[in-house]
This record gives C-alpha cells, sequence and structure tokens, in this order.
C-alpha cells in the first residue's frame, strides 16, 4: 500500500504534551491506518494492494456554512490501484481517511460487522471528490463501564480485543473522543491492560477520558476522596491532589470526566465542591490535560446561595468543561420527559446555551439505558434514532463543542443506535434519524410508520410506562420511581390507571405497523420482540383486572405464558447468531468488577423482567425484593 504523510497528524494539545515527539505520532499514526487498511480489504475479500491513501495535512480552511474546517479526499485510479488523496487540517487526518472509505462504500455499523462494497462499485468513485466536513468538532462515546457490558470484559477483565475493536469502531466512523468509567480497585489492572489500548486511541487521534466521581458511593465508581473525607472535608484537598496525580502517572489520558455527588441524588457541600473541581483542574492544567464536569439530570437538589447543584462547575474557572446530560430516549426538544421528578429538559438546554460563551461545553446524551428501561428488557425503542438526531442538529445551531454520547451496550440490535448518533458528526447526514438505515438498505417507507408509531404510542401517550419496568429501588416505599410509572403493585388498587394501560395497549396493539418489509433480521427480530411486550404487558393488566375471578385470572396469565414463550424463541435465536463477544458475559452470569452478577443480554434472553411481572400479577406480590437482582450491598460498596 502506498502511503506517504507530508505534514505530522496532530493530536490534541492535551496529548501532544504527554509524551511522544511528532515524528513518532506521525510513525504510529501511518502504521496504523496501514494495518486497518489491509485488515478492511482482507474482510472485504478484496486484493492487499487494491487501495492506498496519500494524506496531506494543511492549514485548516472554514467554510462558509460551517464552523468546523473542511478536508477533501480525491479518488484517483489506474488499471489495478485506487489512491485516496487526503487533504485537509491535520486533526481531521485520521476520520478524513475514514470518511473516504465510507464514500467507497466500505460500512462499520458495530466493531464486529463490516458492510464491503464489490470492485464495480468501487471503481465507479473514480475521479471524484469527497468533502469531510465534520459538524462539530468533538466527538465520541462514553462507554458505560459501570454496568455489565462487552466493555467491562474489554477494558477490565482482559480481554483487550474487544477494547481494540471498539477504538477501531470509534475512528472508522468519525470519532475523536472515548471515555471509559473507572470502577473501585481497578486502577493499576486499568492501567496495565490499557496501555496500548490508550496508545492505538491516540495514534487514530482520539482523546481519551476516565471517568471518575468525587466521591460517589455507588455503582461502584472510582471515588477521589473517600466518604469520610468528602462529608468532614479533613485533609481533603492533599487526598485529591495526590489521587488526581496518581491517575495521571499511572493512565494516559487526555480528560477527566468526574462526576459529583455520593450518589446522583445526594449532594456533597455545595462550596466546597466548587473548591474541589478548581482544584482538580488547576493540577490536570498543570499536567497537559482538562476536567470535564457532568451535569447531571437529577432534581431538587438545591441551595439558596449556590442554586441548582448539578449546574454547580459554571460557578468556577473558565478551564473547567461541562458534560450536560439527559436521560434515556428523551431529547433536549421534547416536551415531556417525565423522569427524575422532572417535566423535560428545557434547564439543560438553557444551561448549555448560557456556558458555551464560558467554557468547553458538550452534550451528552443516551443511546441505551439499562436497569429495566430498554436494553435489557428488551425494548428496541427507535426515538434513539428520532431524539438523539434533533439533539444534535440543534446542538451543532446552538453552538457547542461537542457530543459525547453514553451507551451501556450495542448488542441485541443497538448498534444501529449508537452507528446513527456516529454518523450525525457529518454535516451532510446531521438531523438525519434514518441515515443508518438507508446505508443499511432499508426500505425506509417501513421504517417510518415504526418510527412514527413508537414516537406517538411509546413516548407522546406514555405507553413506555407498562412496557418497561420498575425495579428494587423504584418499589422501595420510600422512593420515586426513575421513570414516572404506576407500578405493578399500584394497580391492584388504582382501577382508572390499569383501566387507562389497558385501554392504551388495545389501540396501540390494533395500530402496530407491520414489520415484515425490515430486511436486517436481528432489528426485524428486535422489534417483533418489541410488539410482543405489548401483548403481555396487556396480558398481565387484564389478569391484574379479573383478580378476583380465578378462572380469569388464570386464563390470562397462560397468555401471557404463551406470549413470553414465543418471544423466548426469537430471543434465544438473537443470543445464538449475534452474540459476537462470546468470551465476554454479556449473554451470561457474570464475575465481573461491577455491582451487577447479570450481563445485560442475560437479563434480555431469559425475559426475566417479563417473567416477574407474570409472577406478581398472578399471585398479588408487592415485596421489592421479590425476584430482585440486585444486591444493595454491592451497589452501595
Amino acid at each position: 500500500m502506498n502511503f506517504k504523510l507530508n505534514a505530522i497528524v496532530a493530536l490534541s494539545a492535551s496529548a501532544l504534551l504527554c509524551s511522544t515527539s511528532a515524528q513518532a505520532i506521525a510513525s504510529s499514526t501511518q502504521t496504523v491506518l496501514n494495518q486497518d487498511l489491509n485488515r478492511i480489504l482482507v474482510t472485504a475479500h478484496l486484493p492487499a494492494n487494491l487501495i492506498g491513501f496519500n494524506i496531506q495535512a494543511v492549514a485548516p480552511k472554514m467554510t462558509p456554512s460551517a464552523k468546523t474546517a473542511a478536508s477533501t479526499i480525491a479518488v484517483t485510479c489506474t488499471a489495478n490501484h485506487i489512491e485516496l488523496n487526503v487533504r485537509g487540517p491535520a486533526p481531521e487526518s485520521v476520520s478524513a481517511f475514514y470518511f473516504g472509505l465510507h464514500k467507497l462504500g466500505f460500512l462499520f455499523p458495530h466493531p464486529r460487522m463490516q458492510i464491503s462494497p464489490v470492485l464495480g462499485a468501487l471503481r465507479s468513485h473514480c475521479g471524484q471528490t469527497f468533502s469531510w466536513i465534520p459538524a462539530l468538532a468533538h466527538r465520541g462515546f462514553d462507554f458505560q463501564t459501570e454496568y455489565p457490558n462487552e466493555w467491562v470484559s474489554g477494558f477490565f477483565q482482559g480481554h483487550t480485543r474487544i477494547a481494540r475493536d471498539t477504538v477501531f469502531w470509534l475512528a472508522r466512523n468519525f470519532q475523536n473522543l472515548m471515555e471509559v468509567e473507572l470502577l473501585k480497585g481497578t486502577l493499576n489492572e486499568f492501567a496495565r491492560h490499557n496501555a496500548s489500548v490508550i496508545q492505538l486511541a491516540h495514534s487514530l487521534q482520539i482523546q481519551v477520558g476516565i471517568g471518575v466521581s468525587i466521591s460517589m458511593i455507588d455503582q461502584r465508581r472510582y471515588r477521589l476522596l473517600p466518604f469520610w473525607s468528602a462529608f468532614t472535608t479533613i485533609e481533603s484537598d492533599d487526598i485529591l491532589r495526590r489521587r488526581v496525580e496518581t491517575l495521571i502517572d499511572k493512565i494516559d489520558f487526555d480528560f477527566l470526566s468526574v462526576d459529583t455527588g455520593y450518589t446522583a441524588f445526594t449532594p456533597t457541600w455545595y462550596g466546597k465542591t466548587v473548591h474541589w473541581l478548581s482544584l482538580i483542574s488547576s493540577i490536570l492544567q498543570m499536567r497537559g490535560r482538562y476536567l470535564m464536569v457532568k451535569v447531571n439530570d437529577t432534581t431538587n437538589e438545591y441551595d439558596e446561595t449556590y442554586g441548582n447543584y448539578n449546574f454547580l462547575p459554571a460557578r468556577g474557572p473558565s478551564d473547567i468543561g461541562v458534560l450536560a446530560r439527559t436521560a434515556m430516549f428523551y431529547g433536549l426538544l421534547d416536551n415531556n420527559a417525565p423522569v427524575y421528578g422532572r417535566k423535560n429538559f428545557m434547564d439543560i438546554d438553557r444551561f448549555m446555551a448560557k456556558e458555551i460563551h464560558q467554557r468547553r461545553t458538550w452534550y451528552s446524551p443516551e443511546t441505551s439505558f439499562l436497569i429495566g428501561m430498554d436494553l435489557d428488557v428488551p425494548l428496541f425503542l427507535t426515538d434513539y434514532l428520532v431524539a438523539r438526531a434533533q439533539d444534535y442538529k440543534h446542538v451543532v445551531n446552538l453552538g457547542v463543542n461537542g457530543v459525547l454520547d453514553s451507551t451501556s451496550g450495542q448488542e441485541l440490535g443497538y448498534w444501529l443506535f449508537d452507528w446513527n448518533l456516529a454518523l450525525q458528526s457529518d454535516s451532510e447526514y446531521t438531523g438525519n434519524p434514518m441515515i443508518g438505515l438507508q446505508l443499511l438498505g432499508e426500505n425506509l417507507n417501513v421504517w417510518q410508520k415504526i418510527l412514527n408509531f413508537e414516537t406517538l404510542y411509546f413516548k407522546h401517550k406514555q405507553l413506555i410506562q407498562a412496557l418497561s419496568t420498575s425495579n428494587f429501588w423504584d418499589e422501595l416505599p420510600w422512593n420515586k420511581p426513575i421513570h414516572r410509572r404506576v407500578l405493578i403493585r399500584d394497580l391492584f388498587h388504582k382501577e382508572s390507571y390499569l383501566d387507562w394501560q389497558i385501554a392504551l395497549l388495545k389501540k396501540a396493539i390494533q395500530a402496530a405497523p407491520q414489520i415484515q418489509g425490515v430486511k436486517n433480521i436481528e432489528l426485524r427480530e428486535m422489534l417483533q420482540v418489541t410488539f410482543l411486550r405489548m401483548h403481555d404487558a396487556l396480558d398481565i393488566r387484564e389478569a391484574i383486572e379479573h383478580w378476583h375471578n380465578k378462572i380469569l385470572r388464570n386464563y390470562w396469565i397462560e397468555r401471557a405464558y404463551k406470549v413470553r414463550q414465543n418471544a423466548g424463541t426469537i430471543m434465544k435465536y438473537v443470543m445464538t447468531n449475534y452474540d459476537r463477544y462470546p468470551t465476554s458475559d454479556v449473554f451470561s452470569e457474570s464475575n465481573n468488577p461491577t455491582s451487577y452478577k447479570y450481563g445485560y443480554g442475560w437479563i434480555a434472553t431469559h425475559l426475566y423482567y417479563w417473567h416477574r411481572e407474570e409472577l406478581m400479577a398472578a399471585h398479588h406480590i408487592v415485596d421489592p425484593f421479590f425476584m430482585n437482582l440486585y444486591d444493595p450491598f454491592r451497589l452501595l460498596f
């Protein structure tokens, strides 16, 4: 393969300060791109030397219609060779190269999925020139390793091929940010296993973030301060300084992403939190790194002097960046987002609009949410396509600096949601909720009906309350559910809510669109399971409605059981044919460093929540500990 690097392929300023010389970075990038292109061509069953590339880095040239600089990729051909001539700003060299491959027809929807063009289709692009105009300067994913997913295996359990495949997936889809949540007791092991992974990321111009907390006690997050020090503030500055310095010495990261509070719902001292954030940022700045603070979407944490606890980073110096978060499949523009006790996310939107003029401001939405909402139920929620595309276009127009999406896993068809969001980073695709489906060759008319149906019924009419499920924490008597809902136990004595849900489920089932036209088998099967969940939820509620008639109650429970059996057959097929990480614990009971004993795929394929609700309805069970998957001790300590 022909490769010529005419200028230094530069990383971020922070990465350059960390270690290697510019020439070493250029050499590393050359080697990695050559090796990856070879793998891509081998996977495509194409000649090894068919495609070469030449990268020329030049001074950025801003386009009139975009806030980010453009690169060009010119395709030149000879009889037996195709050359990609990349020209543009150095920090976008890798993304521009992969964008050139993308325009040739190479697609990477999942870290272990490649769609390749045939030779004739490749040569049809000879003489063409493409423009890579990123919608945002910073774009990437936060891999939520506090949950039991493939990335826990990849980054914490020695299966580094998973981690490396993930890094390549980011680069192949034009991303330049990644974050991994560090877990308690894993620092030395993480540093040892992932030194080469981080080096790979840097060679691909991807900045690496490490997620930690100041003093969170739940979900085994890595803490910078022990609880006693955060609460009493005794020696807090010294401990904080030592632990941040230790992180810097052991891990070659670019930015530190920090959660505040003892939990997402419990604040630490307001004034002291601002001080700690300022101290962390100053330490990082001295060592060529920077701080991003998670602006959580919880409510009811307010102080008369300091205001909203989650907005405290705005009271710190301008070198403190913010990651403004939203939750689940709701977006910034949704009028109704009934999560964490809130009505919508308009306050988060206003916060970002204000802070973009003061500091580094990134938007941090989600494309999956475990603990009974979607991925582990399982529900295939297409509003992750709609809301995230709308959000991306909105924040680009707003002027934010970047998007760092939170993802909990990519199996069970959820790779589509992550991939579609990654594709939004191309200015040509921004705001298109079906660009991934379009590139897959799906029938968009079929999918538009599916998207419209789910948006109307699941989100706007709030059928999600009946399809998703409550969990142990939701059912504790002193807690409010994370997502507003009527719990199964409440349906026993709230007849009006029961009637409302039964009527809505019947109407939704009748209005459900046809899915036979969905071409991708995995996606079609997950949609089928989602629609079967409507029948299951209806049968469960009919059983509750007829609680006092044993014959009718048993009839509806038996119907729910049969629906679950049908869905279980589909889930076994999905697990058998689409388990892309057999060395991980996604589909099994899991001995891992998180607070959870089961991979999300195990819960999903066993339809665990469906079975639990059937038994609750059949036997009038209201105990939150019944069939409880979660160990409170593991979650809190």
